[in-house]
C-alpha cells in the first residue's frame, strides 16, 4: 500500500507525493487493478470532481462553505 498516514485522517501518497485530506480522497486518486495501480494526474483528479482545499490537501469534493482552489497543484 502506498498510503502514508501523516496525521488524523491526513494522507500522503507514497507514489506521487500528493497530500490528501482523507483516506477516501486518497483511494479516489488511485486507479487500476491491485497489481497495476497508478495515480490519477492532477488534471484527472479535477475531472472527477476533486479539488485542493485552502490547506493544500486534495479532497474528494468541495464542501459547502469550504475555501478551495482548483488551480494546478
Amino acid at each position: 500500500m502506498s498510503r502514508l498516514t501523516i496525521g488524523s485522517n491526513l494522507c500522503q501518497c507514497g507514489e506521487c507525493g500528493a497530500y490528501f485530506r482523507s483516506p477516501s480522497a486518497f483511494d479516489k486518486h488511485r486507479t487500476g487493478g491491485q497489481e497495476a495501480r497508478t495515480c490519477l494526474t492532477p488534471d484527472e483528479m479535477r475531472a472527477v470532481g476533486m479539488v485542493v482545499n485552502a490547506a493544500g490537501f486534495w479532497v474528494g469534493q468541495a464542501l459547502d462553505g469550504e475555501r478551495w482552489f482548483s488551480s494546478k497543484t
